[in-house]
């Protein structure tokens, strides 16, 4: 077999590969062999059929199987030949199949595409600015999850003339018109919104608030862009009704309450110390994900936003966002399912790059430690850790979180970084990064 580099431009190499006829002969003659002994044909017993049979009625499927074949067993011999090894993650296109004859070679042509790389020339991960997170539980922390508590376990009352404010539970009844035409979807009786937590269009909640019971008014608003193509962008009126107002009625911190939350035995301060705890597993998760998103947010900034791709790449990882979209039964557009490519394979290419770059690597007994962390939520922490550590997919899955863990504190180690410390809110309200690793 010979393979040459037939073109080069940008991402893409176009190879000729060059099989020998001799080998596409004995390809040829196995495959008729096998298909001779596979195949019934009528009149002949299993395996005695002539070629001539054998061709007359499956030359078709014998040809196809040959090629694929040898293109699938040379293609990799022809990359390994043209010294091509950093290739990107696109599928080859292959054209130009010639098939061998008496006096030719079988040939085909391979177009794949080289991967983009990283450049630690001009900047390296030393020169990165980062913020790293510390997390700290104040008593106002614990006294404000408390109150959240509270909440939970709180009963909504009829606030009668009372106008509607922030946290209080407006029960509406609202149609929508675009163009003074209901569309479908828009209408409901008696819907359920708390003021400042209930998520809606953008706009409509805050012009719920103020308004008490029978009050009778036009929401205006507008559909955001990302949202159902028939009503994307488009203004749109809402005529509604506030039905009631309700605000809640929270309970006393006492033997009630600590009972209805399992803590019957407890006293309120040994009921703190537990929520405090439980806090600080929460913490120490958020602060994770806060300082993950703050490095590859750093890291993309300075290495990837202006990276040029290989558009068959990007093309095909496009392709499977929007059809993972369609099986949740969402839209997305070519535009952004393109936008969301281009930020997977370059947040990969970052992990990748500079995990080999600062030579990272996972401490023996991290995963370990880190479901022991998980575990401690539990009851049974202990049979809990040995029932995930013996399944070797969540121990996969561990690896993999643990080895981002270990790449944001080599990065924190590496770079220049500066610290900072949140409290709990701070850090568990943090938006997290959209790159994927």
């Amino acid at each position: 077999m010979q393979a040459s580099i037939e073109a080069s431009e940008g991402f893409n190499r176009k190879i000729k590969v060059v099989v020998p006829a001799a080998e596409f002969k004995k390809a040829h003659r196995s495959t008729v062999n096998k298909f001779n002994k596979n195949r019934r044909i009528p009149g002949f017993r299993p395996g005695k059929a002539p070629e001539s049979v054998i061709l007359q009625n499956y030359g078709y499927d014998i040809y196809n199987e040959v090629t694929n074949n040898l293109i699938n067993s040379t293609l990799a011999q022809a990359l390994e030949q043209c010294e091509l090894k950093d290739l990107a993650n696109s599928m080859p296109v292959i054209s130009d199949v010639k098939p061998a004859s008496e006096d030719s070679d079988f040939e085909y042509v391979a177009e794949v595409e080289v991967a983009a790389k990283i450049s630690f020339e001009d900047k390296k991960v030393s020169d990165v600015e980062f913020t790293k997170i510390n997390g700290e539980i104040t008593d106002a922390d614990v006294d404000q999850m408390i109150e959240v508590l509270r909440k939970q376990q709180g009963k909504w009352e009829d606030a009668g003339e009372a106008a509607c404010d922030e946290g209080d539970l407006a029960t509406v009844n609202f149609e929508g018109f675009i163009d003074g035409v209901a569309f479908e979807g828009g209408k409901a009786d008696n819907y359920g919104i708390v003021i400042g937590q209930t998520p809606m269009i953008p706009g409509f909640v805050d012009q719920i608030k103020g308004h008490k019971a029978n009050d009778e008014f036009d929401i205006n608003v507008t559909f955001p862009e990302q949202y159902k193509a028939e009503l994307a962008g488009k203004p749109a009126v809402f005529k509604c009704k506030v039905v009631k107002v309700s605000k809640l009625a929270l309970p006393e911190i006492d033997a009630t309450f600590l009972a209805n939350l399992g803590a019957e035995n407890k006293s309120i301060e040994e009921f703190k110390d537990e929520v405090r705890k439980n806090m600080q597993r929460e913490l120490e998760m958020n602060v994770d994900s806060a300082n993950e998103a703050e490095v590859f947010e750093k890291l993309f900034e300075n290495f990837a936003k202006d990276l040029e791709l290989p558009p068959r790449q990007v093309a095909e990882v496009a392709d499977g966002i929007k059809k993972q979209a369609a099986e949740r039964k969402q839209t997305i557009s070519d535009e952004v399912a393109t936008e969301n490519a281009k930020t997977q394979i370059k947040s990969s290419m970052i992990f990748g790059s500079i995990l080999e770059e600062l030579k990272v690597e996972v401490a023996p007994n991290a995963i370990e430690e880190y479901v022991g962390r998980i575990a401690s939520a539990y009851e049974a922490s202990e049979e809990f850790k040995k029932a995930i550590l013996k399944d070797q997919q969540q121990v996969q899955k561990l690896y993999h979180k643990c080895l981002v863990n270990a790449f944001t504190n080599k990065c924190f180690e590496v770079g220049k970084t500066n610290e900072t410390t949140k409290s709990f809110y701070e850090v568990v309200k943090r938006t997290h990064s959209n790159l994927i690793v």
